[in-house]
């Protein structure tokens, strides 16, 4: 696996980490981050492509 750990024992680390308080709180971190990062770019695209109709529109 990508962090080190076996595939055996993986689930019980994962468990055992997540009740860790600073783990826990940076996976919440990161998960908000990525959420917003996601938002973000949706919102460029939808941006762009109003953008791209109205110079569509404008050429008629």
């Amino acid at each position: 696996m990508r962090a080190g750990y076996s595939e055996k024992t993986a689930s019980e680390q994962g468990a055992r980490l997540l009740v860790n308080v600073k783990v826990a709180s940076a996976i919440s971190v990161l998960g908000s981050a990525l959420r917003t990062s996601k938002n973000l770019i949706s919102k460029r695209r939808s941006l762009l492509k109003k953008v791209e109709i109205q110079n569509a529109i404008s050429e008629l």
